[in-house]
């Protein structure tokens, strides 16, 4: 999601610098005057696009939800199997890993409760509740094994979205890259591997299981 400063509106500027700032200095610690500096922006700008920095905060989510969602929607029109589209999120991950990174880091923020919102509610309500693709990777999923289980398909999604996320975020880190490189489990390629053999004994264990 990494885009030209000059090119950007003034409200995709402040999404952009808001995010930034809120993963470096968290919630508490920014403030709309700093959002607006980072920004080069007003004030008034910030609150007429987004009337509060809470507002602003949930704006950033639902924009980093929907573009993972987006990316998976297309990716599952390329893929041929369950194991073929896990790939392909992988990399889809990895080719903004600081957007996945500072993503992260609002996740885990506890400064701010459920949004005031009701258009921002809906992540948090039936399958948007779920890790982002995980409707798309199930589908694949009951295609694949036959299963329909929807508790069994529900575990299967997060079981393989789940190491995919945390190397997407510990690729991204600089200390990560500083302190392990050239240990075997780091290498990329490596990881691939892992997360390969992960999805393909979640599939396995799923067949196992059809009734």
């Amino acid at each position: 999601m990494a885009t030209s400063h000059e090119t950007l509106s003034t409200k995709e500027r402040i999404i952009e610098g808001a995010s930034e700032l809120f993963a470096l200095k968290g919630y508490d610690g920014t403030s709309v005057r700093d959002i607006a500096t980072h920004c080069d922006c007003n004030v008034s700008a910030v609150n007429y696009h987004f009337k509060n920095k809470e507002n602003l905060y949930w704006e950033i989510y639902a924009r980093a939800y929907e573009w993972f969602e987006a990316g998976g929607k297309q990716l599952a029109e390329q893929s041929q199997s369950t194991e073929d589209l896990a790939r392909r999120l992988f990399e889809f991950l990895l080719s903004d890993r600081q957007h996945v990174k500072n993503t992260f880091k609002l996740l885990i923020s506890d400064a701010i409760g459920k949004p005031g919102e009701d258009r921002f509610l809906v992540y948090f309500e039936g399958d948007k509740a779920g890790p982002p693709n995980g409707e798309v990777l199930g589908q694949f999923l009951m295609k694949d094994t036959g299963v329909s289980d929807p508790r069994l398909v529900i575990w299967a999604a997060r079981a393989i979205l789940a190491p995919m996320f945390h190397w997407a975020i510990m690729l991204g880190t600089d200390k990560f890259n500083r302190f392990c490189k050239g240990a075997p489990f780091a290498e990329e390629d490596h990881i691939r591997e892992d997360l390969q053999m992960t999805t393909r004994a979640i599939v396995h264990y799923l067949k196992s299981q059809k009734n």
